[in-house]
């Protein structure tokens, strides 16, 4: 069984559940209150969600796009990591995009919504973080072009990645998303284990 820690409606740990709804695997979701407890701390120091303990391996691991590759090269194969080079490249380019450069932006405009004194919101540092979600978003809907996936024909977890950091964009952010994204966001959206994984953690 799958252990998978969050926050409630945390999008990030709504991503691996919803890769492990599409993989048919099995997990438990657990749910913790910011600041996490220093009983948590023990078994993840950096305090972050989501972490994942799948005890039948031996694996306990943060950093959620690093843990959704883990999963599907351990219990793969599946058509959510695509095997010919051309896919895999632009899946795995996608996927990591949405953390470390989609993501890290959106960390800065998280923190500075919630976190930053009432002072100190919305200085440079915001715009310009703004102004890059916006140009990779248009670099992404340039990329997908005619295709049905961010990947190409196929929904990958690409396609679960991206979207689940679009939750942040448009919820906690209020941003908006290109039109041209919107179908394709809706499509993805509309399968089943996505209900299922924002359920687990509503």
């Amino acid at each position: 069984m799958i252990t998978i820690h969050n926050f409630q409606n945390g999008a990030r740990g709504v991503r691996i559940a919803w890769l492990c709804e599409e993989m048919g695997l099995a997990y438990e979701p657990v749910v913790h209150t910011f600041p996490t407890s220093t009983e948590y701390r023990s078994k993840y120091p950096l305090g972050s969600v989501p972490f994942v303990e799948v005890p039948a391996h031996g694996v306990s691991m943060g950093e959620s796009v690093a843990i959704m590759l883990h999963l599907a090269m351990a219990y793969g194969p599946t058509s959510l990591a695509p095997q010919e080079p051309a896919a895999r490249s632009l899946m795995l380019e996608v996927a990591v995009m949405s953390e470390a450069s989609l993501g890290g932006w959106l960390n800065l405009l998280l923190t500075d919504r919630y976190a930053a004194p009432p002072d100190q919101k919305g200085g440079w540092l915001t715009g310009m973080a703004q102004a890059q979600v916006r140009r990779l978003l248009d670099h992404l809907a340039t990329r997908k072009g005619d295709s049905p996936y961010l990947s190409g024909r196929e929904f990958t977890l690409a396609d679960i990645a991206v979207a689940t950091s679009l939750a942040m964009w448009e919820h906690a952010l209020s941003g908006a998303i290109p039109e041209s994204l919107v179908p394709w966001l809706g499509t993805v959206r509309s399968r089943p284990g996505y209900a299922k994984a924002r359920n687990a953690f509503a």
